[in-house]
């Protein structure tokens, strides 16, 4: 495949996303024990959770915002830079002195500021979204691969993690810093925003001479070959007349660019600034109620996720599974990160396997969205289940390979679940409408702590399980539904093809194109 500055940018945005899951991730198997080495209590512990978690909903409000408002590239150096002050704070931690409580309190500030600025993947996907919105089909597969990040980054961090925590509970803090640095370092060095990509492919030039000859190159040409090309540019209306019946639809659209069917709006430099009619956008993202019944789905799942997190740990750390020390002991803690750790590989990469190869091949079987999240949600609530009776550490490796099989198909169906749905009816605003169930999740990920905490130390392990058993049921129950109303309003086919059409034209060669000719929804289930 050649390497495009289209496809280097989305290796670019792969590696600022495994960056700030690595950080996650390598942290995730010591968070527990290092917060209780300074002294919190189980109840404390939960409290740190939620404060991340809801740092992240403030910083999935203003930062999606700053995405669609000034540049994401801009946004996503701001991020990783944020996420090595919040990794690094968190490691010193260890050194402050424990009067007043002094260590305590530094890992809080760094957990906060880890939420402000640790969550790049509704930036990820926006900027995705954006980069490929003219292949729906490509785009599906990258969201997919972005979205695997998640199961590859705890097969190949959590276990370092926890066998680097054996020398300092601090050490995965510290190392998560230095490689945000880096991160931080790559980003502002390589990335590009999608408007300076594609003039680096060739297309979008802004001189008139560039104007003139890509005006004249498709002239002779019929408007079939010129979409199978995918590289000729718009011609005149007096072309467009000429062309064969196989280019009626491009014709069309030539036509209506001189009926000024779609206003160009000046930018400071002089150029026209090209961008989809602002009608086909229906009301805010934050009114639409299909949006909403997804973000209560991921609310769901990250209950769910943050409860498995927290749980682990505190399972483990009971006599009956034969870990290294005594109860409570730095010993014991320590083999507990280790042991996370290694639990973290099966979930990870059947996780993996099941995201891509097989979510990919049931796809391309004709199976939807909709029934690869039911299967995977059914495995998954009965796996959680079924850590409510396991006894010794193998059932919970089996147990956690079952939640690891169905999250995948489960991932692989939802993060797909919105693409279409937002890239269709808010393509202004894609950060933004990404970021809005992605808050849902955040608040999940929020409240699960608070909800885990008093459901352990009140009900005790049994009953914790059987919690995270229902909050994954719920999930899947809430997703299905939205996925029956999202295929509700999506475009029929015949629809779904003209678009391409125009995306293709107008994200190749950024001219305007008019949508007016074309026939939208009626009415929108909102």
């Amino acid at each position: 495949m050649e390497l495009t500055a289209e496809v280097f940018a989305f290796y670019c945005c792969i590696m600022v996303v495994f960056v700030d899951l690595m950080g996650q991730h390598f942290t995730m198997a010591v968070l527990v024990p290092y917060t209780m080495d300074v002294g919190a209590t189980v109840e404390e512990v939960s409290y740190f959770v939620s404060a991340n978690m809801a740092c992240r909903i403030v910083g999935n409000f203003f930062m999606p915002w700053l995405s669609d408002k000034t540049s994401r590239k801009l946004t996503m150096i701001i991020s990783t830079f944020g996420s090595f002050v919040a990794y690094t704070v968190s490691g010193m931690a260890q050194y402050v002195s424990a009067e007043n409580r002094g260590d305590f309190y530094t890992l809080l500030a760094g957990r906060i500021l880890g939420g402000l600025f640790g969550g790049t993947m509704s930036l990820a996907i926006a900027y995705i979204t954006e980069l490929t919105m003219y292949d729906m089909d490509k785009l599906k597969l990258r969201i997919t691969v972005v979205m695997a990040t998640f199961s590859v980054a705890p097969i190949a961090m959590s276990p370092i993690g926890g066998a680097v925590a054996t020398f300092g509970l601090n050490l995965p803090f510290l190392i998560s810093g230095a490689v945000a640095l880096l991160g931080f370092l790559f980003a502002l060095k390589y990335m590009k925003d999608v408007a300076d990509v594609r003039k680096a492919d060739g297309f979008g030039g802004s001189s008139e001479e560039e104007a003139a000859a890509a005006e004249g190159e498709g002239e002779g040409e019929t408007a079939g070959a010129e979409m199978e090309r995918g590289d000729s540019v718009l011609d005149g209306a007096e072309a467009a007349e000429e062309k064969s019946d196989e280019g009626d639809e491009l014709a069309h659209i030539r036509m209506s660019q001189r009926d000024g069917a779609l206003a160009e709006e000046e930018q400071e430099d002089g150029t026209a600034r090209l961008s989809r009619p602002k009608d086909r956008v229906q009301g805010s993202a934050w009114c639409d109620s299909t949006i909403w019944l997804m973000g209560l789905g991921y609310g769901c799942l990250g209950m769910a996720m943050v409860m498995i997190m927290m749980y682990l740990p505190l399972m483990l750390e009971e006599d009956k599974f034969g870990l290294a020390g005594t109860f409570g002991s730095l010993d014991r803690k320590e083999d507990v990160a280790k042991t996370v750790g290694l639990v973290a590989i099966p979930q990870g990469l059947v996780g993996f396997i099941f995201q891509t190869v097989v979510y990919m091949q049931l796809s391309s079987r004709g199976w939807s969205d909709k029934v690869c999240m039911l299967l995977g949600g059914v495995v998954m609530t009965g796996s959680a289940l079924g850590l409510s009776f396991v006894d010794s550490l193998g059932l919970v490796f089996v147990a956690m390979g079952g939640v690891g099989l169905g999250q995948g198909l489960f991932m692989g169906a939802y993060s797909n679940l919105p693409t279409s749905y937002i890239a269709k009816f808010y393509p202004h605003n894609i950060a933004e409408a990404r970021s809005v169930p992605v808050n849902f999740l955040y608040g999940g990920l929020a409240a699960g702590p608070l909800i885990a905490g008093q459901v352990y130390t009140n009900e005790g392990q049994k009953l914790s399980w059987i919690t995270v058993s229902a909050a994954f049921g719920m999930c899947t129950a809430i997703l299905c539904f939205a996925a029956t109303r999202i295929e509700a309003n999506l475009l029929d086919p015949d629809q779904v093809v003209a678009e391409e059409i125009q995306h293709r034209v107008l994200l190749e060669t950024h001219a305007p194109v008019s949508y007016t000719h074309l026939t939208l929804p009626t009415k929108r289930i909102v």
